[in-house]
């Protein structure tokens, strides 16, 4: 939950997470986050080895956030485990592939933003894959495959770029955007025939 907005516009504290017990759809506690505007563009929640992992942007081109791990044995935060400055910008995407390997969409200042690679246990930027002005980089999902899905809006070269998330290798030589009107079938028939 992001705080009511102060009279600038912006998260007036950090955020929180409700706890609802299911049975009887009250409250029953809450968890105070480190940072504020806990936003991600994850669908639903990431949960993994017993925590919960949330980005929190806090106000955006302010090195101010990061992702944070939240133990659902104790409802205890940790602490941020990798902050924006560690990645370079607001964290509005991420996808966690293993212990020590996780991938991020950061926007940067300048109206830029990029695909990055992180070690999620210590937090230190691995690489920055891809970078893209006009903020065109908007969602990254991780499947049961490991493969790594990109959606990217550039204008006249819009489409999904597919990659092997454990080594980073894309499955399209020369790492040729995938159109979104094309059916799962042609990109897997694709996919297949590139070795």
């Amino acid at each position: 939950m992001q705080r009511p907005p102060s009279s600038k516009d912006l998260p007036a504290g950090n955020g929180g997470i409700a706890v609802v017990d299911l049975a009887t759809d009250q409250l029953v506690g809450g968890v105070e986050l480190s940072g504020p505007n806990p936003f991600a563009a994850t669908k639903g929640l990431t949960v993994r080895d017993g925590a919960l992992w949330i980005a929190e942007a806090g106000e955006f081109n302010v090195f101010d956030g990061g992702l944070e791990r939240v133990d659902l044995s104790t409802n205890r935060a940790s602490g941020f485990v990798a902050t924006e400055a560690d990645l370079g910008g607001d964290i509005t995407d991420f996808a966690i592939v293993s212990d020590h390997r996780a991938y991020a969409i950061v926007n940067r200042p300048g109206f830029v933003n990029a695909l990055v690679s992180f070690d999620p246990s210590t937090g230190q930027l691995l690489e920055t894959h891809h970078t893209s002005s006009g903020y065109t980089l908007f969602d990254i999902e991780l499947n049961d495959r490991g493969e790594l899905y990109l959606g990217d809006r550039t204008r006249n070269a819009s489409g999904m770029r597919v990659f092997r998330a454990s080594r980073w290798q894309s499955f399209y030589r020369h790492d040729r955007s995938c159109k979104w009107r094309e059916s799962s079938r042609a990109i897997r028939r694709q996919r297949m025939s590139i070795h």
